[in-house]
């Protein structure tokens, strides 16, 4: 898997790449690279991936050395990942507490008011991995949403090989978690 963020017509935000059980995160603005092997605990323990240790894995991939992290709960029961800076509320994961699966994001601004919600739905089983088959993006300061319906996933197809080449420029810091 390939995940690219970029700010809207700005530079490279973050480069994802996931091949097999290797995660490589890299942050241009931090000149680093986060590496993480979530096949080293699973191959010893005699496991395959869980949905739980691929979130642990995602998770741990190039969090700001300055956010930290608290669980809660919300009324309906999920779990709630809160990322805080600097003592500030600025990111909630709201994740199933049966599945697993990551129902919403928020992004929250100064005051904590709420900038981006992302929602995840409709997850179907392909080819071995849950994937969310509409997501859902409000802005609810500006009033605008945005709804993507996929009506099919394909895995594990032919790929060129350079796809998992991961290009960082000269003196990129590589940290290994």
């Amino acid at each position: 898997m390939r995940l690219r963020g970029f700010q809207t017509f700005g530079p490279t935000l973050f480069d994802l790449l996931m091949e097999e059980s290797l995660i490589q995160v890299y942050i241009p603005e931090q000149n680093k690279v986060f590496k993480t092997d979530l096949g080293e605990g699973t191959k010893k323990q005699g496991s395959g991936l869980t949905p739980l240790s691929l979130m642990k894995g995602i998770l741990q991939v190039g969090i700001d050395q300055s956010e930290e992290l608290s669980l809660s709960q919300n009324p309906q029961g999920d779990i709630v990942l809160n990322h805080l800076k600097e003592g500030r509320l600025v990111k909630k994961t709201e994740i199933d507490s049966r599945s697993l699966f990551i129902k919403r994001e928020t992004l929250l601004g100064a005051g904590e008011q709420a900038y981006l919600i992302t929602t995840y739905a409709e997850y179907k089983r392909v080819g071995g991995q849950w994937w969310p088959f509409r997501i859902e993006l409000h802005q609810p300061m500006g009033g605008q949403f945005m709804s993507f319906e996929f009506q099919s996933v394909r895995t594990n197809g032919p790929i060129e090989s350079d796809i998992f080449k991961l290009d960082v420029p000269p003196g990129v810091i590589t940290v290994y978690q």
